[in-house]
């Protein structure tokens, strides 16, 4: 198979992403306009853990992404909830799936993180058992056509254990990262993880806290790739003296788009890896864009994990398992440049962006070590590839003024594995 890619200097936009934004408005990433995100804490209790044990775990998550120095979000606590919220009182607080423009919530000026201490909260919403698989919530909800979040909610399982695995503090804070990350309006991430260790193969720094399920990933810190994709969501003035880009579009010969495939690239020097989906702002051009610390890089693609559709989903082409992440049967390619069996190196300066077009020319899925020319372009000096309008009703019906995904956003377990 034959594939041509073309790489382009460039100015840097801010439009790049690893991990990806979890929802899109047009083709806009929607993100919190305001950046001071106030969360309004539980008077309860997750379990057995106190009311200032729980909140000092939700305190200790929020500070993961407030440090992330090329951010913007800004998350602080805010005035606490006015009782302990249970079953007979969660109704006004949490919006039902689907979305109400006259529901309190939507109006009430709250973002409340709730305890729900023994999962009755979980049943009642969610409906019967469904405390014993959800491990936690999370979602926010927008105006169709402002790209920008008014509300949202976390809600937390307090039960000790759920789908018969013990919740201990470390699995209950990353949950809650996790959680806060959906919150704030980021996607799942696959990083360069195969089905050969999809199930925790690896050390648990080696997944993003965005991974969809739980693989002891350090709760002290976040994952470089995760600290890339609120800054691109979240972008501090900062950005472009602290990032280049690798950016482009895959397609075919014919410039039809191969949306929905997990592109990564790796730094050849720290081993420090990246990835984002094609096509991630759904704009039918296979764009993608990932912002990178200056370096030298690999680039790869490969498959979506077959388990990561629905509320599992890595990008958005993976709702179900006919969705278009799964339908390509089996990618898996280097960029090998002009010698086949190597590694093609993309050097990436700080401010700069390398606009990459990759092209299959049809004859079969793509494998390691395929020949591509490479074609040098001069610099246009223009922003590169991506991002479009915003705005717009898209495919949403003008009658559903308010788009709510809370479904998901649960974590759950399936036999001995957590997956959000």
């Amino acid at each position: 198979m034959k594939s041509l890619l073309l790489f382009t200097i460039l100015a840097i936009p801010v439009l790049a992403y690893a991990g990806g934004p979890r929802h899109i408005d047009g083709n806009t990433p929607v993100r919190y306009i305001n950046p001071n995100v106030v969360l309004n804490f539980d008077v309860g209790t997750l379990g057995a853990r106190s009311n200032s044990v729980s909140n000092d775990m939700v305190l200790q998550s929020m500070a993961l992404w407030n440090n992330v120095t090329t951010a913007t979000i800004n998350l602080t606590k805010g005035n606490n909830l006015a009782s302990d919220i249970d079953q007979t009182n969660y109704q006004d607080l949490l919006f039902p799936a689907g979305g109400s423009n006259s529901h309190p919530s939507v109006s009430d000026g709250l973002i409340p993180v709730v305890y729900d201490t023994d999962g009755q909260v979980i049943d009642a919403f969610f409906g019967p058992l469904q405390s014993t698989v959800i491990v936690g919530v999370a979602t926010s909800i927008f105006p169709i056509g402002t790209g920008g979040y008014i509300t949202g909610y976390v809600l937390i399982n307090g039960k000790n254990t759920v789908g018969g695995v013990e919740i201990t503090d470390p699995l209950l804070s990353h949950t809650i990262t996790h959680e806060i990350g959906h919150l704030i309006g980021i996607d799942h991430s696959q990083l360069n993880i195969t089905d050969a260790n999809k199930n925790c193969g690896l050390n648990g720094n080696q997944y993003p806290v965005m991974y969809p399920t739980f693989c002891n990933q350090p709760t002290n810190a976040l994952h470089l790739d995760d600290a890339a994709a609120v800054t691109a969501l979240y972008p501090e003035q900062n950005v472009v003296a602290t990032f280049g880009e690798i950016n482009g579009t895959l397609v075919d010969t014919l410039g039809d788009q191969w949306a929905g495939v997990n592109i990564i690239v790796t730094n050849t020097q720290t081993g420090d890896v990246y990835s984002v989906v094609s096509d991630y702002l759904k704009q039918g051009t296979g764009f993608f864009s990932i912002l990178l610390p200056a370096g030298t890089y690999t680039l790869q693609a490969n498959d979506i994990i077959a388990e990561f559709t629905g509320i599992s989903s890595v990008g958005p082409y993976a709702t179900n398992a006919a969705d278009t992440s799964f339908s390509y049967g089996g990618i898996g390619f280097v960029y090998a440049g002009s010698t086949p069996g190597s590694n093609q190196l993309l050097t990436v300066t700080t401010g700069e962006a390398i606009t990459v077009s990759l092209v299959s020319d049809g004859s079969g899925a793509f494998t390691t070590g395929n020949t591509m020319t490479v074609v040098t372009a001069a610099a246009t000096g223009g922003g590169a590839a991506g991002g479009g309008g915003g705005g717009g009703g898209g495919i949403v019906s003008p009658a559903i003024l308010l788009l709510m995904l809370a479904g998901l956003y649960r974590r759950i377990f399936y036999g001995p594995e957590l997956v959000k």
